[in-house]
Parts: C-alpha cells; sequence; structure tokens
C-alpha cells in the first residue's frame, strides 16, 4: 500500500496567504524590509478578484483635498456602519499607498497636463479617484506587482496552494498547514510553513491531522491601525529576541 508522502516544510519570517493586491504588496514590503516571504495562493496570481476589479484607488492627492476631508465622507458614505479607526487608517494612508504603487511601476492615468487623473464619484466631495488604464485599475495593479514579486528573490510563491490550518502556540500564530488544491502539480504533497527561521524547531506530529472548524481556531491576529507592516515585523522580533528565541535570521529588525 502506498504510503503518504513526508510534507515539506519551510521555514521562513512571514507567510502571506492570499495573491490579490493586498497580498501581493503585503509580500513586497516584508521583502523590502528584509524578511524571506512565502506567498500562499489557492488561485495563480492572474486570477484572483482584485484582477478583475474595475473600480479605482481613492486618495486625498489633490491640494483642495485631505485625508481629514476624506474621512468625514467616507464615514458619511458608510451610514454609521464604517469602523471609524480602520477608516481612519485607509484615508490617512492612501495618499503614500499610492505613490508607492506608483513608485513601483504602476502607470495611473494622467490628465492633460501630465498630472495624475483624479475623477468624481459617488460619495466623494472632491476628486480623488484614481484610475489606471480606466476600468482596468485592478488588472494594471495586480499585473505590475504580480511581476515584482515573481522577481524577487526573497519571496516564494506557492500557487494552487491551500492554507488549511493554522498553527497556534501560547495565544500566537507561529505556522500553518497547506495543502496543493486537487489538480495542481504534486497534488499529494503537504506543505508546513513555519513562521520564523530557527525560531522553533517544530515537526510535522505536532500538526492537527484533521482540519478545524475555523470558528475554533484559538489565534491572536496582531494589528496597530498607526503602524505599518514593517514597525509590525520589528516589534515582533524584538519580543521573540527579549523571550530568548534564535531570530538572528529574521533580518528585519
Amino acid at each position: 500500500m502506498a504510503t503518504k508522502a513526508s510534507p515539506d516544510v519551510l521555514r521562513v519570517d512571514v507567510t502571506v496567504v492570499g495573491a490579490g493586491a493586498a497580498g501581493l504588496y503585503s509580500a513586497l514590503a516584508a521583502a523590502r524590509e528584509g524578511a524571506s516571504v512565502t506567498l500562499v495562493s489557492r488561485s495563480p496570481l492572474a486570477a484572483s478578484a482584485s484582477f478583475w476589479a474595475q473600480g479605482g484607488v481613492a486618495a486625498a492627492l489633490a491640494a483642495d483635498d485631505s485625508p481629514e476631508r476624506h474621512l468625514e465622507d467616507t464615514i458619511a458614505a458608510g451610514r454609521d456602519a464604517s469602523r471609524a479607526s480602520a477608516a481612519r487608517v485607509l484615508c490617512e494612508e492612501a495618499p503614500a499607498r499610492v505613490r508607492d504603487l506608483a513608485e513601483l511601476g504602476v502607470r495611473f492615468d494622467a490628465d492633460r497636463h501630465g498630472g495624475l487623473a483624479l475623477g468624481l464619484e459617488g460619495g466623494h466631495s472632491a476628486r480623488r479617484v484614481a484610475h489606471a488604464g480606466g476600468s482596468a485599475t485592478g488588472r494594471r495593479i495586480t499585473r505590475q506587482l504580480s511581476a515584482l514579486v515573481a522577481m524577487d528573490d526573497r519571496i516564494r510563491v506557492l500557487e494552487g496552494v491551500s492554507a488549511n490550518a493554522l498553527w497556534v502556540r501560547d495565544g500566537r500564530c507561529v505556522g500553518l498547514l497547506a495543502e496543493r488544491v486537487r489538480g495542481a502539480a504534486e497534488s499529494d504533497s503537504q506543505i508546513d510553513l513555519v513562521a520564523y527561521e530557527d525560531a522553533y524547531e517544530l515537526g510535522f506530529e505536532d500538526m492537527p491531522r484533521r482540519v478545524p472548524d475555523i470558528g475554533k481556531i484559538e489565534t491572536t491576529i496582531g494589528w496597530r491601525p498607526t503602524r505599518d507592516l514593517a514597525g509590525i515585523l520589528t516589534d515582533v522580533v524584538r519580543s521573540e529576541r527579549e523571550a530568548g528565541t534564535d531570530v538572528s535570521a529574521a533580518g528585519i529588525a
């Protein structure tokens, strides 16, 4: 009787699940700070929901606009259903993120003077919606970010792979169990992704054999709305060092 193949164990600094625009950007941001990254995507990079997004990107970039005004519009359009703290992060960080995307090579539409073309759309009191290729904004952003991810030596992309279980220790997620989607290459293999290189010596025997109900996974996701990803990663590595964990290979502190 054939035995099930042993899992591949990958030890990396950061694992990103999902290869939409947010996942691609997060992987690039972590790699830019020196982290080794594995990007897990159930579908090919060009098949994410972000690829088909036709809407533009809203940011207070005009001279007569401001993040505070953008926030007021966002809260009003949300009809009290928006989380104010999340909306503030979105509006305050949006201008820098759009500029960063442009620096990464995303070509946003220009006006007749060569400046960034900003549209006035529903819910906005000022022109602040940037498009790339008209209604092809999602395609252009994900295509450019996907190309950068594919060329980055610090990022390993696992396409056709599904993240099925989180690995939690002391209330913190330290890894995950990923399996290749049926029909994908090496469909019988399992991949055990460990969060920090050399931080834990964890064996596959400790992983759950059955994928648990997602509602029963006891995990805590740290979120600091006023900090960027690099700052969060640096704090995590610092806390691991204070706890006596060897994270010398993390390369992001």
